[in-house]
């Protein structure tokens, strides 16, 4: 039973690793619409709150890599809050943005992933509540119909390699990014059906481990440096190649495929960050080459012994 929302930590993780890892940023694009001053009264504020960051997403897209943001979503959220509005210095109506102000995109939309996911868990039953008033569930009374059912389309959705959840009104971001909030939809979609029904299984909450039995994982005994230090030595002597994408997304996917709980030094650690760091190079101004944080004074390597993957040749017949 989740009984807090630090248990999405994990996921939350895994999406600022997406959105801040330094050299990996999307690309970020901002539109600046000029007629931004519409008089919301509250009861509109409220709606455009419920809808954007307490409601169930119902809609997909096709697969993005990049983030887009509209000022009119940004002020809107401005004044749902109270916070000073924005005042735009920008001539173009779309742009690609790039150093401090991408971060600061970035950052805002970290911002309301964060409180979408604690509405997530905190309003559960308004959420469902609405749902049952809309007409995708239109008639449907029983709660655990309509769980089931979300949890079946969002597991869809979480396994397409194409279509992603659209969570925010005219924001688009990574579909690495939305596919880690659609995870925390099933989880806690699976947790509160299993509420209902204990012996309940989809396959949750773990899709990334769904297609193992009994969500299996490979058990890691040593250290997280070691771990690191045999994905590159494997990776360089040619026995294994790792998809051609961003380091924490590679870092994402190895954390679901092992358990790192035998190198835990302190509880609820970062594992997906810790993998983050120790996978990606950096770079050695006095050497001038690029080496790992793990390859420290005084670290013995394991696996640098491993010889060289000679692939076979295939003799041409004919």
């Amino acid at each position: 039973m989740i009984t807090f929302t630090d248990h999405f930590e994990p996921q939350r993780a895994v999406i600022k690793n997406l959105l801040l890892t330094e050299g990996e940023e999307p690309k970020t694009t901002y539109y600046c619409h000029k007629d931004i001053d519409y008089p919301w009264d509250k009861e509109e504020l409220d709606k455009w709150y419920d809808v954007s960051f307490r409601s169930f997403p119902l809609y997909t897209s096709g697969k993005s890599d990049e983030v887009v943001i509209p000022n009119t979503f940004l002020q809107t959220y401005r004044k749902y809050h109270k916070m000073e509005l924005l005042k735009d210095t920008q001539k173009e109506r779309r742009k690609e943005v790039d150093g401090m102000d991408r971060i600061s995109l970035l950052l805002d939309l970290e911002e309301f992933i964060t409180e979408r996911i604690d509405n997530t868990f905190h309003d559960f039953a308004l959420a469902i509540e609405s749902l049952k008033k809309g007409p995708v569930f239109a008639c449907v009374h029983d709660e655990l119909i309509v769980m089931k059912n979300l949890l079946d389309f969002y597991t869809d959705v979480r396994k397409s390699d194409e279509l992603q959840l659209n969570f925010f009104h005219n924001i688009t971001m990574p579909k690495g990014v939305a596919d880690e909030m659609t995870e925390v939809l099933i989880i806690i979609l699976t947790d509160r059906i299993k509420m209902h029904e204990p012996a309940y299984n989809a396959g949750a909450p773990s899709i990334l481990q769904a297609s193992a039995p009994n969500n299996f994982k490979i058990e890691w005994l040593a250290s997280q440096q070691e771990f690191a230090e045999l994905v590159h030595e494997l990776t360089n002597k040619g026995y294994i190649a790792l998809p051609a994408v961003g380091y924490s997304m590679q870092a994402s996917n190895l954390v679901n495929m092992f358990d790192f709980s035998a190198s835990y030094r302190k509880s609820n650690p970062n594992i997906a960050n810790n993998i983050v760091t120790a996978l990606k190079p950096i770079h050695d101004k006095e050497a001038k080459r690029e080496t790992y944080t793990y390859l420290k004074p005084g670290y013995v390597q394991k696996f640098n012994s491993i010889p060289a993957h000679k692939p076979k040749t295939v003799k041409k017949t004919g």
